[in-house]
């Protein structure tokens, strides 16, 4: 009974300690470093690479990465971080009518530029 309440205490204890692992990465990553990660993950140089929207979970990092050049890019991006140990960079696109509103808001347009309307963003109310 007692090596098995031992045994309790040591997995709490353990996880507990694990559980920060994200929130202590996000505090560690520069955007140098995520602008590296998020290179090998996109297949892009990191210099063209802009980060934003830094965010740590209990074991994860969370960013935006803007691909610059023709139609700037965006992609969502996190990695798993456990100790020192940390996960590959995973990086998804976000779809060009998400971009367009991230571009509109930078701009300080709460429109989406009227170019890039169809019949799905005007129904919407995306759309001047």
């Amino acid at each position: 009974m007692k090596k098995s309440f031992g045994l309790s205490i040591l997995i709490a204890t353990t996880l507990l300690t694990l559980s920060g692992c994200g929130m202590v990465s996000k505090q560690m990553a520069n955007p140098q470093k995520l602008q590296d990660k998020a290179s090998v993950s996109i297949g892009v140089p990191a210099d063209k690479i802009t980060v934003s929207d830094i965010s740590g979970d209990l074991d994860s990092v969370h960013f935006t990465a803007k691909v610059q050049g023709l139609n700037d890019r965006y992609y969502k991006c996190y990695y798993s971080s456990a100790i020192v140990v940390t996960s590959d960079t995973i990086c998804n696109p976000i779809y060009s009518s998400v971009a367009a509103k991230l571009r509109a808001e930078k701009n300080g347009s709460d429109k989406a530029n009227s170019t890039q309307c169809n019949a799905l963003t005007k129904a919407a109310g995306q759309c001047k």
